[in-house]
């Protein structure tokens, strides 16, 4: 059912981030960085990269205890 309401509203989200970028140029924002917002992702996340990086440091840690 997802696969199938997203099929059939792209035209619908492509607007929507077309007009993001619209809006940026009449406001006259140059920079790319300054444009959206930012989301910083906890680190319980999974698959983002403090969650990746906090598996690893907990993984070496065990493998040099033995």
């Amino acid at each position: 059912m997802r696969l199938d309401f997203l099929r059939n509203n792209q035209k619908k989200f492509r607007r929507e981030q077309y007009q993001g970028v619209v809006d940026s140029v009449v406001s006259r924002i140059l920079v790319g960085g300054k444009v959206g917002k930012r989301v910083y992702l906890p680190s319980t996340f999974i698959g983002g990269p403090r969650y990746l990086i906090h598996r690893y440091l907990d993984s070496m840690a065990l493998v040099q205890e033995f």
